[in-house]
């Protein structure tokens, strides 16, 4: 790290050889102290692990409570908490827990009064609730009471060297919020698209920020088709155009297009229904001709799918930077179908009185996968109009148009990482949007 002072960082380039996923704390930290000792590391220095694997008390970090000077921090979910690159916070979490190691040893941490629970604001708030890592990541502070403490078992220069850093890394966190464009508007996408779109913002390295463009563009037009579909097509038929167009095997991204621009012919004689505007049909055309000026799809084929990866990424910048407007563009003529609309998750539903009903739904609106659960009432006079169980629907604001998305919107756990979320179709397989995990399910 570019700052002077006591604590200095050395990377340790031999691997530290660990597999299991949801881990016990107790079993990752006597792999450590093996490879602490197997690897002559001093007991006054500090071993940071940094990991993808997810650990069975469900925290960022933590260092090893048994007074070692051992450390591991989470290195992924970040995105779904804090709207910056994840090298921020993980920085941040490294200098935390250095202090909280030091200043809390023979402390218990569920009886440490140091121990914020709600946050402060400080570096020893207890973020019980995960997103409100947040809060204390854009405040980057430690209060008067921890300083204090702090005091007595470090330096005032190794405090000094630990709030720079905090400092520079709460301005990388903050500016890079400020610089995020359309957020409010994200956070009204469904969930399929707001995801794609907000990925694309927590990244600086040229050929990922074009990866992350694509997935966005086939979420837009993955989304559209499931959606208008289900408006311009009748229910009984809605299979069959999925099989007709390629869309129920092992679909291309080319195929969603295509099976785009059949719906968007379709809708010249519609005679929209919903509250859509009147020139509807003359912006989904737009959409097409902008889409096939861009050649998504194209730089799709042969910037990644075909041929070698460029040694440069003043290539992928370019691309990137030139393509960027195109799927604003179009975010802004689909802005209609999607913020009219919710996307609604059936937990449960039970007759209040009559024909009124009172529903549990996920609300699956907006980029974060922690979808909050809502409560609506709402009047059905058609028994067959009550929505199923499990299903995902698409849904009008004043919600009286309700339109069943199942199996092409599925929420469900995830065979890959065993956490539940919302999947859309891929043919034969499902895809989640947030991990990118591609998955098979085998239905009794």
């Amino acid at each position: 790290m570019p700052f002077s002072g006591p604590m200095q960082y050395i990377e340790f380039q031999k691997p530290l050889m660990f597999e299991e996923n949801y881990f016990l704390w107790e079993d990752f930290f006597e792999v450590c102290s093996k490879f602490r000792l197997d690897n002559s590391i001093n007991d006054d220095d500090f071993l940071i692990v940094l990991t993808e694997l997810s650990n069975s008390g469900n925290w960022f970090s933590v260092y090893n409570q048994n007074g070692e000077r051992t450390i591991f921090i989470q290195t992924t979910e970040w995105e779904n908490y804090i709207y910056c690159e994840p090298v921020f916070p993980i920085s941040f979490e490294i200098i935390a827990n250095i202090f909280q190691s030091i200043m809390f040893k023979d402390l218990e941490l569920n009886q440490n009064i140091y121990i914020h629970e709600p946050p402060i604001g400080c570096m020893n708030d207890m973020c019980s609730w995960k997103p409100d890592i947040s809060f204390k990541l854009r405040t980057a502070d430690i209060c008067q009471d921890c300083q204090k403490l702090l005091l007595y078992k470090v330096s005032l220069e190794c405090l000094k060297q630990g709030i720079e850093i905090f400092e520079r890394l709460r301005k990388k966190i903050v500016f890079n919020s400020n610089y995020q464009r359309n957020q409010s508007f994200e956070e009204n996408l469904p969930f399929t698209i707001a995801i794609t779109k907000r990925k694309l913002g927590i990244t600086s390295e040229p050929f990922r920020k074009l990866l992350m463009l694509i997935d966005h563009f086939d979420s837009i037009i993955r989304t559209s088709v499931i959606v208008l579909s289900h408006l311009l097509i009748e229910k009984e038929n809605i299979v069959n155009f999925f099989k007709e167009n390629n869309l129920s095997e092992r679909p291309s991204l080319g195929h969603w297009e295509k099976s785009f621009a059949s719906l968007v012919r379709k809708s010249k004689s519609k005679d929209w229904e919903i509250n859509l505007p009147q020139d509807f049909s003359e912006k989904l055309k737009e959409v097409i001709k902008i889409s096939n000026e861009g050649k998504i799809v194209m730089i799709r084929n042969e910037q990644r799918a075909h041929g070698y990866l460029s040694c440069h990424d003043n290539t992928y910048k370019e691309t990137f930077k030139n393509s960027l407007p195109i799927l604003e563009e179009m975010e802004k003529l689909l802005s209609p179908l999607f913020l009219k609309f919710k996307f609604f998750h059936i937990l449960n539903i039970c007759r209040s009185n009559n024909n009124t009903f009172i529903i549990d739904i996920h609300n699956l609106t907006g980029s974060n996968p922690a979808f909050l659960e809502e409560q609506i009432n709402i009047n059905f006079t058609n028994i067959e109009s009550i929505p199923i169980h499990d299903h995902v629907y698409f849904v009008s604001k004043d919600l009286k148009e309700w339109y069943d998305l199942y199996p092409y919107l599925i929420y469900r756990e995830c065979p890959e990482c065993h956490h539940n979320r919302l999947l859309v179709s891929d043919g034969e397989c499902f895809l989640d949007p947030y991990i990118g995990h591609r998955v098979k399910f085998i239905e009794n």
